[in-house]
């Protein structure tokens, strides 16, 4: 059995430009932006302990601020304003699309997707003082019954041409083939100030801080 496939997404605010107009809300342009007690109940993102997104947000937090407490102590300062935490990680770009909040985190790929389905009221938004990313990657899994078949399948899975089937398909994430061709509708990272994520870090603090997080800011959606 293999898991895949690799590509790399960047998360941060896919805004809804109509309600922040009706709301009288500039766009926001930092992570302490979305703070403003003007968007209380007009913010959704994914649960870190059920979102690998939600997870890579609150990880960018330790990076950024420099601490573990620091990212908490943002996390229970936005709490006020998010209206839902999702399980899933793109479940709140919907949301923003259809004006029931101003604000969803998630990845980038999402927001457009979304957008490319016909919410076009929607705007992919970097914050000017650094976020996170991720790599989505393959495995083999030990033991696998026919893991020369997976490799066979790991192996198409990274082809150039086979990573730029997904825009195709409504997946707009940067393939990580770099003789790849990149769609126009995805992120350039040029253009975006990232912070230098580490990743294996952020895997071992995962269940103690999504623990943390259940047990100081809100528990993880049932559903």
């Amino acid at each position: 059995m293999a898991c895949g496939p690799a590509s790399t997404s960047v998360p941060w605010a896919c805004v809804n430009t109509k309600v922040i107009e009706e709301l009288g809300i500039e766009m926001p342009e930092t992570w302490d932006d979305l703070l403003d007690p003007a968007y209380e109940d007009n913010i959704a993102m994914a649960h870190p302990a059920s979102s690998g997104t939600a997870y890579t947000t609150f990880y960018t937090q330790v990076l950024r601020l420099g601490s573990e407490e620091a990212a908490m102590e943002y996390a229970k300062a936005l709490h006020p304003n998010i209206l839902q935490y999702t399980k899933s990680g793109s479940a709140s770009g919907p949301m923003a699309g259809r004006g029931e909040i101003a604000v969803s985190i998630i990845f980038s790929h999402d927001c457009i997707k979304n957008i490319e389905e016909g919410y076009t009221d929607l705007v992919t938004v970097f914050p000017a003082d650094g976020t996170g990313y991720e790599i989505g990657a393959e495995a083999l899994v030990a033991n696998a019954p026919h893991p020369n078949n997976a490799k066979t399948w790991m192996d198409w899975a990274l082809r150039a041409d086979v990573q730029e089937i997904g825009p195709e398909v409504g997946s707009f994430q940067l393939p990580t083939n770099m003789n790849a061709a990149v769609s126009e509708h995805a992120v350039d990272l040029s253009q975006v100030n990232l912070v230098e994520y580490d990743f294996q870090a952020a895997g071992e603090a995962r269940s103690r801080l999504t623990a943390q997080f259940e047990d100081e800011v809100a528990a993880a959606p049932a559903e």
